[in-house]
């Protein structure tokens, strides 16, 4: 029941949630924990640290994850704002680290389907590039049409490989 409201302070860019979709027995709940607090001032409730909201953002993910049927309805139903992207990168990480078998899918339909917005597909690169696992990824993506992608991303962004980069990541 949290994670509607993490949702709701995320999609409106509001500190404060004045009618979060919750039951009024949960929110007094999470009060009492101390999670989220009531504002009298502001007339709504605000999340007390980023770790929830991150939590909770990251359970929404990985519940619109479970439900998948295509990745740009995947990336529809969960927003395009900042700290839902940031959510992403830290889920996204996880699953890699966790070598999921179904993230491997995920992200290649990702990056072929036409529907998705760049900055999404910017942000799955990220993740790879910033996770322990990369190596896992680039040698399962190996025969791929990612690799083109990816080349293009660096070169657009960085201009040319660094030696900041592992030899094997960069795929020809």
């Amino acid at each position: 029941m949290f994670s509607p409201t993490g949702q709701k302070r995320c999609d409106t860019g509001s500190f404060f949630v004045t009618d979060p979709p919750c039951d009024p027995d949960i929110l007094s709940l999470l009060a009492q924990d101390e999670i989220i607090q009531y504002e009298d001032s502001q007339s709504g409730y605000f999340i007390t640290h980023d770790i929830y909201e991150e939590w909770a953002l990251e359970k929404l993910i990985e519940k619109e994850f479970a439900r998948v049927t295509s990745s740009s309805n995947f990336f529809e139903q969960i927003g395009s704002s900042l700290p839902m992207r940031r959510a992403f990168r830290s889920w996204l990480s996880g699953k890699l680290s966790q070598a999921d078998p179904g993230i491997k899918l995920f992200i290649e339909q990702a990056f072929t389907e036409s529907a998705i917005p760049s900055f999404w597909k910017d942000e799955l690169l990220i993740s790879i590039l910033l996770s322990e696992y990369c190596g896992w990824f680039f040698t399962s993506f190996e025969k791929s049409p990612f690799p083109k992608r990816f080349n293009l991303f660096l070169t657009s962004r960085i201009g040319r490989p660094t030696p900041m980069l592992n030899r094997s990541m960069v795929i020809r």
